[in-house]
């Protein structure tokens, strides 16, 4: 389990197909990558 804080209120996110990558989403359109620590997770 992970979890992430914006400084504005994200609705959206998705996992890469690597497993570590994560989209998320915010209410003014803009995408942030992030990585997870810890390697990959099980989907």
């Amino acid at each position: 389990m992970a979890t992430f804080t914006g400084e504005y209120p994200l609705y959206c996110c998705a996992v890469a197909p690597d497993g570590v990558t994560v989209v998320a989403g915010d209410e003014f359109g803009r995408l942030h990558f992030l990585r997870l620590e810890g390697g990959a997770i099980g989907i």
